[in-house]
């Protein structure tokens, strides 16, 4: 009988629970409304969050490559990549300790225009490399973006690679700093792949390379912090003309929302990415979207888009020229042609979205701002 006692009460326990999180969604979403937020321009924030950090992660994947790979260049030697950037290492390290120094990455093919600044050090331990950066970014004009301080790890693991990273992007135009993680299982190409040298091969093809991307940032203008939690399945095309990768989930974008301060992001001990504090659901959606080339400067065709069913919006961004490197982006009903909201940046992920009542906001790095 004890025992039977027992099981209601924990049944009406998770019920409870249950209950609470329904209410503190609610309550959550009602203080926004209760300053005068109406819920499309709290969906634009989310949906804008969550989209523009996909480029976020692109960046953030690419540089913490090139900066492991980055090491094999001679110092001084200016050295053009292959997405139409260059990179130069200005100080190198190697000891059975650490790799460490410092490089810096640029728009063009001569070292000109900057970037990236960046002072990385990689530490052996064990099975794998723990990684820390700081980066300066700058827009293509030049002007200083922000700055980024990462802590990640580089991995050999039973099915493949794996690298992850948290960080903290703090804007120079004053808008709320962002955290930021990310989390990549490669996974090991199996014999089935084929002969690279004669058919093109999707590597691997037996689930691809599997990421988690996760952003937390306050908005203290609509008076909440709003979260993400992203799975994506990158798939690699290679050794073709089409030569490109594709993202896809296998299961839902997770939303959340908070008190502002009351939300941070990391990697747990399994290397999954874990929003902590008392984080509401705000819904679920699905990620999906291509780039003719895996590097940091990808050409045509290159977009993603965001639908948030639930909500019955939609984000979506391309990129419009391959001379120019700029993207544009929508905000929009799923049964309406009009937008919500419209998104310009450019290479840098940098420019400016413009709400639908009539506010515009900054958007530095693929960070919103407030």
């Amino acid at each position: 009988m004890v025992g039977v006692a027992g099981g209601r009460f924990r049944a009406f326990g998770i019920f409870l629970a249950a209950v609470a999180g329904l209410a503190a969604t609610a309550a959550t979403i009602a203080a926004a409304r209760s300053q005068g937020v109406p819920q499309s321009l709290i969906e634009q924030r989310i949906l804008a969050q969550q989209g523009l950090s996909i480029g976020l992660a692109q960046i953030t994947l690419q540089s913490q490559g090139l900066s492991f790979a980055g090491f094999i260049y001679p110092v001084g030697q200016c050295n053009e990549l292959s997405f139409g950037g260059s990179l130069k290492v200005l100080s190198a390290t190697f000891s059975p300790t650490k790799i460490a120094g410092r490089m810096q990455i640029f728009f063009d093919t001569a070292c000109q225009r900057l970037y990236i600044d960046e002072t990385v050090k990689f530490t052996p331990v064990q099975d794998h490399y723990k990684s820390s950066a700081s980066y300066t970014l700058f827009s293509t004009t030049g002007v200083k973006l922000g700055t980024f301080a990462l802590t990640g790890t580089i991995a050999n693991i039973p099915t493949g690679n794996q690298i992850t990273g948290t960080t903290t992007f703090t804007p120079h135009n004053n808008a709320p700093p962002a955290m930021f993680a990310f989390s990549c299982q490669t996974l090991a190409a199996s014999p089935a792949a084929g002969n690279a040298g004669v058919t093109p091969a999707v590597i691997p093809p037996d689930g691809g390379t599997d990421c988690a991307v996760g952003i937390v940032q306050n908005f203290p203008q609509i008076g909440m912090a709003t979260a993400s939690i992203t799975p994506i399945t990158l798939h690699f095309t290679l050794f073709s003309a089409d030569s490109k990768v594709t993202f896809s989930q296998t299961s839902p974008a997770k939303l959340m929302t908070g008190a502002l301060d009351a939300l941070s992001i990391r990697i747990n001990g399994q290397g999954k990415v874990i929003v902590d504090g008392p984080a509401v659901a705000y819904g679920r959606d699905k990620v999906s979207g291509e780039a003719a080339e895996f590097n940091l400067f990808p050409p045509k065709p290159t977009r993603w888009n965001v639908k948030d069913t639930g909500h019955s919006t939609e984000f979506a961004i391309a990129l419009t020229s391959d001379r120019t490197r700029k993207l544009s982006g929508t905000i929009s009903p799923t049964n309406s042609a009009t937008p919500l909201a419209t998104i310009e940046v450019d290479q840098s992920g940098t420019g400016r979205i413009s709400y639908s009542d009539g506010t515009n906001a900054a958007i530095s790095s693929w960070v919103v701002g407030n």
